[in-house]
């Protein structure tokens, strides 16, 4: 049976990952709550997060991809963050691009819109989850159709 989680009304966005979840605000705050393993939830720690915790104090996120272990988010001017596994405890900047449109993430790779509808890909590509052509898996983001 579905609960409210907490009593504020003004979710704008929320990702499910595997043990935590992500949430967005209207006033563009960002929230994590559950496992912190691998520092998924951004607090700069491991500990787990029993409710709604704000994440910093920006207020220009625009979308979230919460996922085992890790976490994504874009920022309103266009700019890609990532924390937890394999990253950093705290939101850090993904390159210095700043015209990131939407993410979408799975255990093992990001899929990655810019504005100017070009597709980009890093993670895991086995069995060619990263639509290169090829199972090789990369840590740096891919153009999909360039290599």
């Amino acid at each position: 049976m579905p609960t409210q989680l907490g009593t504020d009304s003004d979710w704008a966005w929320l990702s499910a990952g595997t043990d935590h979840g992500l949430g967005l605000k209207r006033d563009g705050t960002l929230w994590s709550w559950g496992r912190g393993t691998y520092n998924a939830l951004g607090h700069g720690n491991t500990l787990n997060v029993a409710a709604p915790q704000q994440v910093g104090t920006d207020t220009d996120w625009k979308q979230i991809a919460a996922k085992p272990n890790y976490s994504l988010a874009i920022k309103t001017d266009g700019s890609l963050w990532s924390w937890g596994y394999g990253s950093t405890n705290y939101p850090r900047m993904v390159g210095t691009d700043m015209d990131w449109r939407w993410i979408s993430a799975s255990a093992g790779h990001v899929i990655a819109l810019k504005d100017d509808g070009s597709l980009w890909t890093w993670g895991d590509g086995t069995y060619g989850a990263l639509g290169h052509g090829n199972n090789a898996s990369t840590t740096t983001l891919v153009e999909l159709g360039t290599d």
